[in-house]
C-alpha cells in the first residue's frame, strides 16, 4: 500500500535529504519548497488531495497544525544542529542575534550559555496566525543598532527577511538524523490512524456518548480528539480546536493551566498521572492523564475530565480533602518582555536563582513585575509541578494573617471551624509561597516567619505539634526594607534570612528603551483583543510616552495603552487624543512643545475630532472618550469661552 505524505520544507537541501530517505521507508513524499506565508494554502491543498501526513519544520509546522486535520510531523532542530552553527563563534568577540521561531531560539539559548557567547534574542511570534514581518524587521534593526550586532543566526524565515540588515548570516540547518527521525515518526502517524472514514465516525460517536470530557493530543501536543462533553466544558467547537496545541486550549481557562506540566510528564515518562485535582469556576473535576501507547511507543496523551458530581461517594470524599491544592502559575520567563540589556541581566540572574531552593527577596516599585518574576522563578524550578501560592500581606488584616498562613486546630479561637483549617504554608508544601509586601507584616508575626525559615516547620494556632515543611519562600517589597530594619520596624535576622538571594527590579524610567517596545507590544495585543485595526503608534505619540516618568511602571503603561486603544477604536491615535484620555502622562509645557497649543486647545481639538468621527452624535463621542455628555459640552465650549 502506498502511503502519502506531503513535505513542506524551507530550503532545497532539506528537500533532497527528505526525498532520499523516503524511498527506504516506503513513503510517497511529495516535497514542496514553501515559505511560511504560502505554507498554509499548500497544506490545505495537500490535505484536500489525499495527503495523510504533512512533514514540515519549526514554526512553519506549528502554524500548519492549526489549519489541517491530519497529523503534522515536525523535522526537529537538534542540539547538535545548534552546536554546529554556534561553535565557530566560541572564544570570538562577536555580537550575535538569534532570530526565529520560539523552538529554535530556545534551543540556541542553552547552547550559547554553555559556549559563553554574547547573544541577544528576537522571537518571531508563530503563535499568532497573522503578524507583520515589518514589525519583526524593525525590532531586529533596533537590536542590531542598540547592541552593535554583527552576526545573525536564525531559521529560514529570519534569514530570508533580515538579510538586508546584516552581512554575516547563518541558517540553522536540520541534519540527516533529524530527517530520519521525522520520517520514522511519519510511519508511526500512519499506523496510529485507522483507515476508513466509517471506522472514524464510529469511534467519534462512541466518544460523544461518554459524559466525561475526553481530549487526546499527539506527542507534539496537537489535539486530535475532542468529544462533545469537552465542547461543553470548554465552550468551543470541535472543528476550531482540532489541530490546535493543547497548551493553548488549557490557557483559555486559568484553572486548567497546571495540567500543562502534567501532560509534559506523561509524554516524557509514558506513565499515567491520575487524580490531578483542580477547582474551576462552576464545579470540581478529576483529571486523569494517560499516555497513548502502541508497540511500546508513546504516540500521545489522553485527558479524561470527570465532573465531581459524577464520581462515586468514596472518590468524592477523597477529592474533597484535596481541594484548594490547585494553585499554579500563569507566567514563565518567556513572558517577560524587554530589549534593555540591563533588564535582560536581571532575567538571567533570576533564571540562575530558579535552580536554587534558597529564599529570595525581590525589591522594586509597584508595577515593576515582582510577581511576574516570582512566578517565572517557580515555573523554571524543580518545584514547577507543585503549588505556587501568592499572598499579599498588606491585603489581609493583621488579625487574620496568622491564621491564614499557619492554619488552626478545632477550638483555637472563637469562630474557628470545628474541623480546623490548613494554612497557606501547608497548602504550598513542596512548592513555593510568594509573600508580597512582606514589610507590612506585624512584628510579632515576624518571629513565626523566622521559625519557618530556620526550622522548616510550622505550628497551627492552638496546636502543640510541629508540622514539617518543604517550601521555598520568595518575598517582595516596594519599600526600602533595610531602612525599616534600621528604624526598628523589621527584624534584622528575618531580613537577612529572606535576603539570601536578592533581585532588585528597576523602575521603567531606568530602562527607558522598553517604553517604546512595550507600548507597541501592548498596543498590538489590545487591538487584537478588541478586534480593532488601529494604525501603528506614531512617532509623536511615542515621544509623549518616552517623556513621561511612569511612576506606576509597566502596569501603568499597560493600563494607559488599553485606554488609548478603547478610545481610539479603529482610528490611529494622535497626540490630542492621548492628552485627553491620559492626562497623567504630560504637563502643560509638554503639550505646548509638541502641539503648539495650550492644554485647553488640545482637549478642544480632540473632542471635536471625536465628535466629527461619530457624525456629531454627542452620546457616542462621549462614550468613546470615556466621559459624560456634560464634560464633552464643557470641552467643546471651552475654546469659545476664552
Amino acid at each position: 500500500m502506498i502511503k502519502s505524505a506531503f513535505a513542506i520544507l524551507p530550503y532545497k537541501e532539506l528537500i533532497e535529504i527528505t526525498s532520499q530517505f523516503s524511498s527506504d521507508y516506503d513513503l510517497e513524499v511529495m516535497p514542496d519548497e514553501k515559505n511560511v506565508e504560502s505554507a498554509i494554502p499548500a497544506a490545505l491543498s495537500a490535505e484536500k488531495n489525499g495527503a495523510r501526513v504533512i512533514i514540515s519544520r519549526g514554526g512553519t509546522a506549528e502554524i500548519i497544525k492549526k489549519h489541517v486535520h491530519i497529523p503534522v510531523v515536525e523535522i526537529r532542530v537538534s542540539d547538535l544542529d545548534i552546536l554546529r552553527v554556534l561553535y565557530p563563534y566560541h572564544n570570538k568577540e562577536r555580537k550575535i542575534l538569534i532570530a526565529g521561531y520560539r523552538n529554535a531560539v530556545q534551543r540556541c539559548r542553552s547552547v550559547s550559555q554553555i559556549l559563553d557567547l554574547d547573544v541577544h534574542e528576537l522571537l518571531i511570534p508563530y503563535e499568532k496566525e497573522e503578524y507583520n514581518i515589518e514589525d519583526v524587521k524593525k525590532a531586529a534593526d533596533y537590536l542590531i543598532k542598540l547592541h552593535k550586532i554583527d552576526t545573525i543566526i536564525g531559521d529560514q524565515t529570519a534569514i530570508e527577511n533580515l538579510k538586508s540588515l546584516c552581512e554575516n548570516l547563518h541558517l540553522i540547518r536540520s541534519g540527516r538524523d533529524d530527517v530520519m527521525e521525522a520520517i520514522e515518526r511519519t510511519e508511526s502517524a500512519f499506523y496510529g490512524r485507522p483507515d476508513g472514514g466509517k471506522y472514524n465516525r464510529y469511534v467519534k460517536n462512541v466518544l460523544d456518548t461518554v459524559n466525561d470530557a475526553i481530549i487526546s493530543a499527539d506527542n507534539d501536543g496537537v489535539i486530535r480528539v475532542f468529544n462533545s462533553s469537552a465542547e461543553k466544558l470548554f465552550n468551543q467547537r470541535q472543528k476550531s480546536v482540532i489541530g490546535q496545541k493543547i497548551e493553548s486550549l488549557l490557557e483559555t481557562q486559568d484553572c486548567f493551566g497546571k495540567l500543562k506540566s502534567s501532560i509534559s510528564e506523561v509524554l516524557q515518562s509514558g506513565l499515567s498521572n491520575h487524580e490531578k485535582i483542580i477547582k474551576p469556576a462552576g464545579g470540581d473535576y478529576i483529571i486523569n492523564t494517560s499516555p497513548v501507547m502502541t508497540d511500546d511507543k508513546n504516540l500521545g496523551v489522553v485527558l479524561v475530565i470527570r465532573e465531581l458530581l459524577n464520581s462515586s461517594g468514596q472518590e468524592t470524599k477523597k477529592i474533597r480533602k484535596q481541594l484548594h491544592q490547585g494553585f499554579s502559575t500563569r507566567y514563565t520567563f518567556d513572558d517577560i518582555l524587554t530589549v534593555d540589556e540591563g533588564f535582560l541581566k536581571k532575567i538571567h540572574s533570576a533564571r540562575e536563582y530558579a535552580a536554587s531552593d534558597a529564599s529570595i527577596l525581590i525589591e522594586g516599585e509597584s508595577g515593576t513585575g515582582k510577581e511576574l518574576f516570582a512566578q517565572s522563578i517557580h515555573s523554571g524550578s524543580s518545584r514547577c509541578s507543585a503549588p505556587f501560592i501568592a499572598v499579599n500581606c498588606a491585603a489581609i488584616p493583621a488579625a487574620l494573617l496568622e491564621s491564614e498562613l499557619f492554619g488552626y486546630v478545632d477550638g483555637a479561637f472563637t469562630g474557628a471551624s470545628r474541623k480546623g483549617k490548613r494554612g497557606l504554608f501547608e497548602l504550598a508544601n513542596t512548592g513555593t509561597i510568594f509573600l508580597d509586601e512582606i514589610s507590612e507584616i506585624d512584628k510579632s508575626l515576624q518571629v513565626k516567619f523566622l521559625r519557618v525559615l530556620e526550622e522548616k516547620q510550622i505550628m497551627r494556632i492552638g496546636s502543640d505539634t510541629s508540622i514539617d515543611l518543604d517550601v521555598r519562600i520568595i518575598a517582595a517589597t516596594n519599600c526600602d526594607l533595610k531602612k525599616k530594619v534600621k528604624e526598628g520596624c523589621f527584624r534584622s535576622d528575618l531580613y537577612y534570612r529572606l535576603n539570601l538571594l536578592n533581585l532588585h527590579l528597576p523602575p521603567l524610567r531606568q530602562h527607558s528603551d522598553d517604553i517604546e517596545y512595550l507600548a507597541s507590544h501592548f498596543y498590538r495585543v489590545f487591538n487584537d483583543k478588541y478586534t480593532l485595526k488601529g494604525g501603528a503608534l506614531s512617532e509623536e505619540v511615542l515621544d509623549i510616552l518616552r517623556k513621561y516618568s511612569w511612576p506606576g511602571n509597566v502596569r501603568e503603561l499597560k493600563n494607559i495603552i488599553e485606554r488609548i486603544v478603547l478610545t481610539a477604536g479603529s482610528s490611529r491615535p494622535d497626540t490630542s487624543l492621548i492628552h485627553l484620555v491620559a492626562e497623567d502622562i504630560y504637563n502643560e509645557d509638554c503639550a505646548k512643545s509638541i502641539t503648539g497649543n495650550t492644554l485647553e486647545e488640545v482637549k478642544y481639538n480632540a473632542a471635536l475630532a471625536m465628535l466629527k468621527e461619530e457624525n456629531f452624535n454627542k452620546s457616542k463621542a462621549a462614550q468613546r472618550l470615556g466621559i459624560d455628555r456634560s464634560t464633552l459640552d464643557r470641552l467643546l465650549s471651552g475654546k469659545n469661552q476664552r
